[in-house]
C-alpha cells in the first residue's frame, strides 16, 4: 500500500502502522480521529496532505511532510500532530486576509519529535499589547510558540504573516520577528513614551538550527535574528527567481551566515534573492558579519542559484563549497567583499560579481614583484604614491577544477582553476583592470563587454598583434629614471613600461605587450590591450587585461579575436 485517501468521519483510531510502504496520505472528513503510521523504522518518510484539522495524527519514523490545507481551518482546528522520529516538516501556507497577521487556534498542536524538524513560520504568531502612558509604556508580546515543540527550524517559504499590534502598529507585511523565540523581539509600534519597556514572552527552542526554504517566499523579511546556530538557511526546494529574503540580525550576532543547498531534484534549484543586513557595535563585541558560506549540493543533476542583494558592508569572504554548480550573483551593496573562494567547490562556479577592489591594481601588482634594484625601490614607491596607487585592495576571486564562469569588475584578480574557463570582463581598464593569474590560452576565453569582442585560441578570428617585450632590467633601469613623477598618469606609466607609449603604438584592435625576466624568456607578465576607440594609442577607455605568469610568445601565436 502506497496511496492512501482516508475520509475520517468518526472519532476513531484509524491504524496504518502495517503499511510499511505507504507514500502519500490525504486525510480529509470533520471527524477528530486518531492516524497511527508505521514506526518502525522501516517507512523512509510519507508526504501527508491534511484537509482535516481535527485529526491526532501519529506520523511515521521516517521523514514525514506534512501539509496542513485551507480546508484545514487552522484557525479553529483542534488536530494534534506528533511527527515523531525522523527529520520532519509540517508546513502551512497562512490564512492572512489583505496582508493582515495569521490566525492560528490555541488548540493545535505539534511536537516534532526526534531529528531535525521543520515547521512554516505561518504557524507562529506574534501578539503586541501597548499599555501605560506617556511617560511610561509597556508594550507585552506573547506567542503560541508553546503550542509546538522539537522544531529546530523555521520554513520561510510562502510565509504572509506580520505581528498583532494593539495600537500604532508599524508591523511590516510578511516580517517575521525572530525575537520572539530569542526574548529580542520589538514592539512594532511607534506608540512610545518617555520610557519604554517591553515584557518579553518564554524563549523557544523553534529555529534554533536555522531557517529553511522550499518555495517561493515573497518579499519575505526576518527581524532581529541570531547567530550561533541559528545563522543558517537551508535551501530545500526550488524557490524560484521572483524569491526575495531579507534577513536583519541584532548587533553583534554572528561573524558568519551559512546557505545550504541540499534538494532533491532534476532541474535547477533557484533559492532567489537573499539579503543579509548586519551590525556591530564595541560594546557588544565589534562582531562583525564577515564572511558567507555556500555550500551547493543536492541530489540530482541540477544548478543552485543565489543573488546577494541588499547592502552590506561587513561581509568580506564568501566561500562555496559542494559538488553542485552554483550560479552566484554578487550585488553592488556588497562592498567590502576582499574573496570568493570556490576552491573546494567540485561542480562549478558561475559568477556576476557586479563588486570589485578599490585599488591594488594591474600595475601596481607587477611592480610588487618586479626584481628592482635598491635604488629604484624608492623611487617607484614615491611614484605610486603620486599616482595613488599605493591605497585599497583587489578582490581575489578563485574559482573551481571544473568549468567556470567569471563575470567580473576592474580590480579583480582571478584564479580560474585547471578546468576551461570563460572571464567575462564587464569592464578592465588601465586604472582599474581585471588580473587573471593562472589564464591557459589552449582552453580558457576572455569576452570583454566594452569592445564585444572575444579573445580565444580559435584560429577562425583574428590574430592578435605582437607589441613586443621589455626585460626587467630595462624595465627597472627606466623606472629608476623617473625621479620626478611621471607625465600623463597611470596610462603614460604602463606605456613606458611596456614600450608602447608612443602615438600610433597600437597598430592592431587587439595585441599583447609583456615584462620578461631577465633570463627567464619563458616567464612574462602579459597585458592584452584592447584599442576601444581605434585611436591606436593606448588611453583610458582602452581596455587592459594583465595575465601573469605568462608565455609572451605562447601567448601570440595562440590568441585570435573575432
Amino acid at each position: 500500500m502506497t496511496n492512501v485517501l482516508l475520509n475520517a468521519t468518526a472519532a476513531t483510531t484509524v491504524n496504518l502502522k502495517f503499511a510499511d510502504h505507504l507514500a502519500d496520505l490525504s486525510i480529509g472528513g470533520g471527524s477528530a480521529a486518531t492516524v497511527n503510521l508505521s514506526d518502525n523504522g522501516v517507512n523512509p518518510g510519507v508526504n501527508i496532505t491534511v484537509n482535516n484539522g481535527s485529526i491526532t495524527l501519529n506520523a511515521s519514523s521516517g521523514a514525514d511532510k506534512v501539509l496542513l490545507t485551507t480546508d484545514a481551518v487552522v484557525a479553529t482546528a483542534t488536530g494534534k500532530f506528533n511527527l515523531g522520529t525522523g527529520n520532519d516538516s509540517l508546513k502551512w501556507l497562512g490564512n492572512g486576509v489583505s496582508n493582515g497577521a495569521n490566525t492560528v487556534s490555541t488548540n493545535i498542536t505539534a511536537n516534532g519529535g526526534d531529528g531535525i524538524d521543520t515547521i512554516s513560520a505561518n504557524l507562529i504568531t506574534k501578539n503586541v499589547v501597548m499599555s501605560g502612558n506617556t511617560i511610561t509604556r509597556t508594550a507585552t508580546i506573547s506567542t503560541n510558540t508553546s503550542q509546538f515543540t522539537n522544531f529546530e527550524k523555521l520554513d520561510l517559504a510562502g510565509y504572509i504573516g506580520k505581528a498583532t499590534v494593539s495600537s500604532g502598529s508599524t508591523a511590516a507585511n510578511h516580517t517575521f520577528d525572530f525575537g520572539i523565540l530569542t526574548g529580542n523581539a520589538v514592539s512594532e509600534s511607534s506608540t512610545t513614551g518617555i520610557t519604554n519597556v517591553v515584557t518579553q514572552a518564554a524563549t523557544s527552542t523553534i529555529g534554533s538550527q536555522g531557517f529553511v526554504l522550499s518555495g517561493l517566499a515573497e518579499q519575505v523579511r526576518v527581524i532581529n535574528a541570531a547567530g550561533g546556530s541559528s545563522a543558517q538557511l537551508e535551501v530545500t526546494g526550488n524557490a524560484t527567481a521572483a524569491s526575495n529574503v531579507g534577513i536583519t540580525f541584532l548587533a553583534n550576532a554572528t561573524d558568519h551566515f551559512n546557505v545550504n543547498f541540499t534538494a532533491t531534484s532534476n532541474s535547477d534549484v533557484n533559492a532567489g534573492a537573499l539579503s543579509l543586513t548586519s551590525s556591530s557595535n564595541v560594546l557588544g563585541g565589534n562582531v562583525a558579519l564577515g564572511t558567507v558560506n555556500i555550500g551547493s549540493g543536492g541530489t540530482g543533476n541540477f544548478d543552485n542559484i543565489l543573488s546577494l542583494t541588499g547592502t552590506n558592508a561587513q561581509v568580506q569572504n564568501i566561500n562555496v563549497t559542494g559538488d553542485h554548480v552554483l550560479n552566484l550573483t554578487v550585488g553592488s551593496g556588497y562592498s567590502n567583499v576582499h574573496n570568493i573562494d570556490a576552491s573546494a567547490n567540485t561542480g562549478g562556479l558561475d559568477l556576476n560579481a557586479n563588486v570589485g577592489g578599490t585599488g591594488d591594481g594591474i600595475i601596481t601588482q607587477l611592480l610588487k614583484i618586479l626584481p628592482l634594484s635598491g635604488a629604484t625601490v624608492p623611487v617607484v614607491n614615491t611614484l605610486l604614491g603620486l599616482l595613488g596607487l599605493n591605497t585599497g585592495y583587489h578582490m581575489n576571486v578563485e574559482g573551481t577544477s571544473a568549468n567556470d564562469s567569471f563575470n567580473v569588475l576592474g580590480n579583480t584578480l582571478v584564479t580560474g582553476g585547471s578546468g576551461e574557463n570563460l572571464y567575462q570582463l564587464k569592464s578592465s581598464t588601465v586604472n582599474s583592470g581585471v588580473t587573471i593569474s593562472d589564464f591557459n590560452s589552449a582552453k580558457d576565453t576572455i569576452f570583454d563587454a566594452t569592445s564585444g569582442l572575444t579573445i580565444s585560441d580559435n584560429t577562425a578570428g583574428t590574430a592578435i598583434a605582437d607589441y613586443g617585450t621589455r626585460t626587467t632590467d630595462v624595465v627597472d633601469a627606466l623606472l629608476g629614471t623617473l625621479v620626478g613623477g611621471i607625465t600623463g598618469g597611470v596610462v603614460a606609466l604602463l606605456g613606458q613600461i611596456l614600450g608602447i607609449g608612443g602615438n600610433g603604438s597600437l597598430t592592431n584592435k587587439v595585441g599583447l605587450a609583456s615584462v620578461v625576466w631577465s633570463g627567464q624568456s619563458d616567464t612574462a607578465s602579459s597585458y592584452l590591450i584592447i584599442d576601444n576607440n581605434d585611436n591606436h594609442n593606448l588611453d583610458a577607455s582602452d581596455t587592459v587585461v594583465y595575465l601573469s605568469g605568462q608565455n609572451h610568445q605562447q601567448l601570440v601565436d595562440t590568441l585570435h579575436y573575432a
